[in-house]
């Protein structure tokens, strides 16, 4: 199972990175910070993986094209960036819209493996469940996503210990995202520096 490291610190995601305790990263910062693009930006120079970027989940502005504006800008940041769309309408319109421009996205708040189909086949390179940890929805996503061939992997969010990592890894998920302090309690002590 790949992680990812729900930071914002480009000290922490280095010292981690460099010690191959993780494969990817979840920004967990608001919204105003990554407007500009320079943390983003920083993050990126500073690991070269998977970087997901929060867009936000206001349907008038996906509605009014804000929500896919935000990804494009965004997206110039680095070749590594991966936009987070929410689940809907909106969504998925902008997922649709992003695809062609060569944009990865993440879409979460996935509550069925019905949804997380749809989302795989409008582009997506990783789906979220809702409420993230439940094993049968798990289970039933990834079986859906290789009976169709579908490409996009399983990211359980915020995966809080190491019994809720063994059981989404059980289930199937190829990706879950950590704290810095549930890594700690995965790895040796001070693994992270």
């Amino acid at each position: 199972m790949k992680l990812f490291l729900e930071s914002a610190d480009p000290h922490e995601i280095r010292a981690c990175a460099e010690r191959g305790s993780i494969q990817g990263v979840l920004l967990s910062a608001p919204r105003e910070l990554l407007a500009g693009g320079s943390l983003l930006a920083e993050i990126c120079g500073v690991f070269p993986g998977p970087v997901i970027a929060a867009l936000g989940d206001d349907p008038a502005e996906a509605v009014a094209g804000g929500l896919l504006g935000r990804a494009r800008v965004l997206a110039r940041a680095a070749p590594n960036v991966v936009i987070e769309l929410p689940f809907g309408d909106e969504g998925l319109a902008a997922l649709r819209a992003c695809v062609p421009d060569g944009l990865r996205a993440h879409v979460t708040r996935c509550s069925t493996p019905v949804q997380a189909l749809e989302a795989a086949r409008a582009g997506a390179v990783y789906v979220s469940p809702i409420g993230g940890r439940d094993p049968d929805l798990i289970r039933k996503i990834v079986a859906a996503a290789k009976t169709h061939r579908l490409a996009a992997e399983v990211l359980v969010l915020s995966a809080r210990s190491t019994g809720e990592l063994l059981d989404a890894a059980v289930a199937g998920a190829q990706n879950a995202s950590v704290t810095r302090s549930t890594l700690r309690r995965i790895t040796e002590p001070n693994e992270c520096g």
